[in-house]
């Protein structure tokens, strides 16, 4: 009974410490894990060789150039090169084999 109690414990303690590593890492590269962001980019197709179909390329605030992966993008915003405005947030999402962009969730796009 002890030994099922202490499985538990260590497996909700690894749940925890995983979600705060990645809410830590977002933060630590400047992107915010909870308000929307809104932005000016590009919607790029030039990482579907690394697994990574329709990112989404803009600069941040602080003058990084970053890559996004847009969850549920419409078929009409799937278009290499496309400039939108997207307000986003980040999502838990996994990557689903992409490593370059973290996912996130549009709350609104529009074609620039």
């Amino acid at each position: 009974m002890r030994a099922k109690h202490l499985i538990l414990v260590l497996s909700l303690g690894l749940l925890i410490s995983c979600a705060s590593t990645k809410a830590n890492q977002l933060e630590e590269n400047g992107l915010n894990t909870s308000e929307p962001m809104g932005v000016e980019g590009i919607i790029t197709n030039n990482y579907r060789e690394q697994g990574c179909a329709f990112l989404f390329e803009f600069t941040d605030p602080e003058g990084n150039e970053r890559l996004v992966r847009p969850l549920q993008l419409d078929e009409e915003f799937k278009k290499d090169g496309l400039k939108v405005r997207i307000d986003f947030r980040m999502s838990r999402a996994s990557n689903d084999g992409c490593d370059l962009a973290h996912p996130v969730i549009v709350e609104s796009i529009e074609k620039i």
